[in-house]
């Protein structure tokens, strides 16, 4: 548990908590199969760190104003938007291709656990996909990582939003506008 909670490890968030109560269910599930014979983690707490990271959402209006303001990458704007609608993680925006969308539905496997996802697509996302072209090609031409933070870094301050915004708050943006 004092690994889990050390600076050093590179844990943050809610990140040591939840792997402690995974390992917890398992050592607890050892001791139902008889395989050990008392839990040694019985009596270890491990407590949530509250208020240790901050998980930025953007609201509906300010969606609206990011929409209309200006971004200095084009492919950035649209895939940030894209995935505010759909709620699909970095991963799945780079590797999304024409053939992974048919009759206004996306069908594609999240990169993080492989689970497959079928989902009607909304209106906004529809039009934020432009013109359809040939199955192999990527739908989105997005540059480096670190290109991606630089122009939604300026394109939030441009539109007046003072957030700290990464494109992992698309996902949060996504379900908080459910």
């Amino acid at each position: 548990a004092d690994f889990l909670k050390d600076p050093l490890n590179g844990l943050r968030g809610e990140t040591p908590y939840n792997y402690w109560t995974k390992f917890r269910k398992v050592l607890k599930q050892a001791v139902k199969d008889g395989i050990i014979r008392k839990n040694p983690s019985e009596g270890i707490v491990v407590r949530r760190i509250t208020g240790q990271l901050k998980k930025e959402v953007l609201t509906a209006d300010e969606l609206q104003l990011l929409a209309k303001t200006h971004c200095g990458n084009q492919e950035v704007k649209r895939a940030f938007l894209f995935a505010c609608f759909t709620g699909l993680g970095m991963a799945e925006i780079r590797q999304l291709n024409w053939g992974r969308i048919a009759n206004g539905k996306i069908k594609l496997f999240r990169e993080k656990n492989g689970e497959q996802v079928i989902n009607d697509l909304p209106p906004t996302a529809l039009k934020l996909l432009g013109k359809e072209k040939k199955r192999e090609e990527k739908v989105f031409k997005l540059p480096s990582d670190v290109a991606i933070s630089k122009d939604l870094k300026n394109w939030v301050k441009r539109a007046g939003i003072n957030k700290n915004v990464s494109f992992y708050c698309a996902r949060h943006t996504f379900a908080t506008q459910l």
